[in-house]
């Protein structure tokens, strides 16, 4: 789509745009851990840590995100336990940490992690996921990562699809049928980009 621009972060004044974006993709599942979504907002708004993500933008406001891990940071990890302690109370911050606790991954070396792709509702199908994910491997490339990892819910097919046209395969499942009442999802793919490979087949086209 024309007049899309990318780049890397987003600006203070950004925060509230980019929580909602973030929260229409992933609200629900994050919602086991905030079930409200004032809250949530709130939560994600404070928390971000915005040079850990790029950015779509669409005369002059926000309409995508893809987060990712580096140097030990991500798009999340500013979500700290005083942000959810002063938004959430006790009991909420105690809840949040349980379930975040269980989605936290790590990655590997020279690996760069993605922490969530998110589009406005509004702008979906316009090639906006696709030109995130082409500026996330060109991030990684530059910046000397060898792949990208990432998971997905199998109930996110479109995400899938996605994934799987840039290059994007599965390397492991799990199985969470147990949990599915409680998370909205039975099954948990992680899949995996070879950035050198993917990188070589473009330069050779």
């Amino acid at each position: 789509m024309a007049n899309i621009c990318y780049r890397i972060g987003f600006a203070d004044e950004d925060r509230q745009r980019s929580a909602w974006v973030y929260d229409a993709a992933f609200g629900e599942k994050i919602a086991v851990a905030i079930p409200d979504k004032a809250q949530r907002l709130a939560v994600l708004a404070e928390g971000f840590d915005p040079s850990r993500a790029i950015a779509a933008m669409y005369r002059g406001r926000v309409v995508g995100l893809a987060g990712f891990h580096h140097r030990g940071g991500s798009l999340t990890s500013g979500i700290t336990v005083s942000i959810l302690r002063r938004h959430l109370g006790w009991i909420g911050m105690l809840r949040a940490i349980s379930v975040f606790a269980f989605f936290e991954r790590k990655p590997n070396p020279r690996e760069l992690l993605m922490d969530g792709i998110a589009v406005d509702p509004a702008m979906q199908g316009q090639g906006i996921g696709t030109g995130l994910l082409e500026e996330l491997s060109a991030y990684a490339e530059t910046r000397g990562y060898g792949t990208i990892r990432l998971d997905v819910v199998d109930a996110n097919e479109g995400a899938y699809r996605l994934y799987r046209r840039q290059g994007f395969v599965v390397i492991k499942r799990v199985d969470l049928a147990w949990l599915a009442s409680i998370l909205g999802f039975s099954g948990l793919s992680t899949m995996q980009k070879d950035i050198r490979r993917s990188m070589k087949g473009t330069q050779n086209i």
